[in-house]
């Protein structure tokens, strides 16, 4: 990029999360986005909660918790203006509600703020200086259950390239295990969700870009696509819903800013486990599992690294940090885990471009189970038959040695052990009740194992 600071005092973009005290206390955290300037918000702001249960509007403040803190934006060499440098800098503000006390249960209750004018030079928008920044979340608390809103996984990323392919990533996390979606929707300049931006003609809030082709926005992770052909300052916001039992409880929002500009950055990525698309695993409980997940830069001179957030307990994981970054992993779940799938973690990576970095964010689930498929690493060495099986269970040993069979049900109970001289060749199954069970070969002088689901079948 050759853009450089303006030392604007306007503000890039905001989202606002909360935390549940019980069903109807709620602790509510609001974080604006701004470039480094000398932008002074003030240190007490208010949100408006309103509802649609009849109740009267309540307005308690929210506090300014700490000084504004510095995002790294630019490589090592180059500064920005957060550091008195020539490149544009971010920075974000975070102020935090006391408890605040909803009175009741509804379905919907609608938490609002508003803050400050919007950057300047926004060229997608008319008039873009009139807008200020509008923030929503809604809580339903009808079912007296608690609820903690998902949060963001990384800061949003201002910086795309002209004539070079985007994600816009908007992933979160959330610690009840709720279902997510995404959905873009109409920025908004003020606490009502009728006042709402006005795009120029070319774009809209689903087109916020200049692209090649449309942009593509996916639903299930928040990703929005894209090529941009022209230099653009411009608007979008996502916002995020949570199911629980098929019932909406929550929505948060976040709005950012978007700038396109010439520039030779694209940015790094991550594949999926073990290098393939799937950012979802089946694991097996009680038992150590090996993964890992890289990074790649199509920018060949770019160092990657990769970050963890440590959302899974007792998950083992390192990094190799060479030039292109990989992710390894080692957990053993026990099988008390597998009530509470999916067990996701996110990972972000960034380069050193310079001026400006790239950074991007990926979620991944792990889903654990009793009985899962595996790689057969030694299935040409055991072979077992039929399958189905009624009483008799016959075992193909090609090496020939003495085996350890063990048998699993479908909720991780080890059921049988059976030592089987290599001069047999099958395991009397006929005591067991009919259903799916897991079955488990390894020779006594090997490491080698050999899984199968099997069927009991009279």
């Amino acid at each position: 990029f050759q853009i450089k600071t303006s030392r604007s005092s306007h503000l890039e973009g905001g989202e606002m999360t909360y935390t549940s005290v019980d069903s109807i206390r709620y602790v509510f955290t609001l974080t604006y986005y701004s470039n480094c300037s000398n932008l002074n918000l003030p240190d007490t702001n208010i949100i408006t909660i309103t509802n649609e249960c009849g109740w009267s509007t309540y307005t308690p403040s929210i506090y300014l918790i700490s000084s504004p803190t510095q995002l790294t934006v630019t490589c090592a060499t180059d500064s920005s203006a957060c550091d008195f440098g020539p490149y544009i800098g971010m920075q974000k503000y975070v102020y935090q509600s006391d408890t605040v006390n909803l009175w009741n249960r509804c379905t919907k209750w609608i938490i609002s703020a508003i803050t400050g004018e919007r950057l300047n030079f926004i060229n997608t928008l008319t008039p873009a200086l009139s807008y200020n920044i509008g923030i929503y979340c809604m809580i339903n608390n009808s079912t007296g259950a608690g609820n903690n809103s998902p949060t963001f996984i990384s800061h949003p990323s201002l910086f795309y390239c002209v004539n070079q392919p985007l994600i816009i990533q908007s992933g979160v996390k959330d610690i009840d295990g709720d279902v997510i979606t995404y959905s873009l929707m109409q920025p908004r300049s003020g606490i009502n969700m009728n006042d709402t931006l006005s795009y120029i003609s070319g774009y809209s809030y689903t087109q916020p870009l200049n692209c090649i082709a449309p942009m593509v926005f996916d639903s299930l992770t928040g990703n929005l696509y894209g090529t941009p052909i022209s230099n653009d300052l411009s608007i979008y916001a996502v916002l995020v819903s949570e199911y629980r039992n098929g019932l909406l409880i929550g929505q948060i929002e976040r709005d950012a800013t978007l700038l396109v500009d010439n520039c030779n950055n694209i940015y790094p990525d991550l594949t999926g486990f073990n290098g393939l698309p799937s950012e979802e695993l089946t694991i097996q409980a009680n038992q150590q599992n090996y993964f890992q997940i890289y990074s790649t830069d199509p920018n060949s001179a770019d160092q990657t690294i990769i970050e963890y957030d440590s959302s899974i307990a007792g998950m083992s994981f390192f990094f190799s940090r060479g030039q292109r970054d990989t992710a390894f992993f080692s957990w053993m779940p026990s099988f008390a885990d597998t009530a509470q799938n999916p067990h996701c973690f996110t990972l972000k990576v960034k380069d050193d471009n310079c001026p400006y970095i790239g950074i991007s964010a990926k979620r991944f689930c792990l889903n654990v189970s009793t009985i899962v498929s595996v790689d057969n690493t030694a299935e040409n060495e055991f072979e077992i038959f039929p399958n189905p099986v009624s009483d008799r269970l016959k075992i193909s040993n090609q090496k020939l040695s003495d085996l350890v069979v063990e048998i699993y049900d479908i909720e991780g109970r080890k059921i049988m052990v059976k030592n089987l001289p290599a001069n047999e060749s099958e395991i009397d199954l006929s005591q067991l009740e009919n259903g799916l069970y897991l079955i488990s070969i390894r020779s006594k002088d090997s490491d080698r194992m050999y899984r199968k689901k099997i069927i009991k079948s009279n």
